[in-house]
């Protein structure tokens, strides 16, 4: 479901950048980190690549089990990791 979600918005709407990641980031406040939806490179099928941040070679993956929730442009959720 989150793979074809983020596939639709890339696909159909041809925008991502109107979506947030919230993703579990070990070392992080909290260890959560927002990414913002411009910052995803490609989409595969075990999760995401990101651009590459300044001074890096190639970007970070992020699995989908990470991928605690997708906000969309008007801060509404759009996906949500059921947890306990």
């Amino acid at each position: 479901m989150l793979r074809e979600l983020l596939n639709e918005h890339r696909w159909h709407s041809q925008d991502l950048a109107g979506l947030e990641l919230t993703v579990r980031h070990r070392g992080a406040p909290g260890d959560i980190r927002v990414i913002p939806g411009f910052a995803i490179a490609s989409i595969t099928a075990n999760g995401v690549n990101l651009v590459p941040a300044d001074g890096e070679v190639e970007g970070v993956f992020i699995p989908f089990h990470r991928v605690l929730r997708v906000g969309g442009p008007e801060g509404e959720t759009l996906w949500a990791r059921d947890e306990c």
